[in-house]
């Protein structure tokens, strides 16, 4: 938003655009906690999780969704 943008705007829109961007941002940080669990599951207790762990190491880069996906595959129930 730019300073003209934010002069013109009512307190109510500017309270409205700072609501969201904070439910944008607490989703974000839900998800990257998901996505921490279960590195942290793949990593730390391979014995139990060993699809997961495998999927991991043979990926040299697996982003979130896949991470995600990859977990409820194999049946892992992602902490909320």
């Amino acid at each position: 938003m730019s300073a003209e943008e934010f002069l013109r705007s009512t307190p109510q829109e500017i309270a409205w655009k700072l609501e969201a961007y904070n439910e944008t941002r607490n989703e974000q940080i839900a998800l990257n906690w998901q996505l921490g669990q279960l590195i942290g599951y793949a990593f730390h207790d391979p014995k139990h999780y060993p699809a997961l762990s495998k999927f991991i190491h043979e990926k040299a880069n697996v982003n979130d969704e896949e991470m995600r996906r990859q977990a409820a595959n194999i049946g892992l129930r992602i902490p909320d």
